[in-house]
């Protein structure tokens, strides 16, 4: 859950909350993002992937990352809370194909377990 707090105090970032938004304590950003954005990732979601990409795997796995993107003064901050594995989407060396048919399964998975979120990029793991 993340909460955003309004507060008209001009002041500087503080630790565990940016500009007005109070961030989880089970999160972390991740990546080095270009300019004003950030990216940030709870930790459930991240050991998820990390199941999904485990050592071993023979064949590519995918997934669908969910969250919320906020922008905060000119600053894009962008929280990725959950994750659903892509099933049913062949992915090839050459080329990954997402059709209506299988868009249509992920938003209404969406919609079942993560009706608050939206889906904001995606994942791929393989050898």
């Amino acid at each position: 859950m993340i909460e955003v707090i309004y507060d008209n105090v001009g002041e500087e970032e503080q630790s565990g909350e940016i500009q007005g938004i109070r961030l989880p304590k089970n999160i972390r950003q991740v990546g080095a993002p270009q300019g004003s954005r950030r990216i940030y990732v709870e930790d459930y979601v991240m050991t998820y992937l990390n199941q999904l990409a485990k050592p071993g795997n023979t064949y590519a796995r995918g997934a669908i990352l969910l969250g919320e993107y906020k922008q905060v003064d000119n600053q894009g901050v962008l929280f990725i809370s959950g994750a659903l594995e892509a099933q049913n989407v062949e992915f090839d060396l050459e080329e990954i194909e997402f059709t209506n048919e299988i868009w249509s399964g992920i938003y209404n998975d969406v919609k079942r377990y993560f009706p608050d979120l939206e889906v904001v990029g995606w994942f791929l793991s393989r050898m």
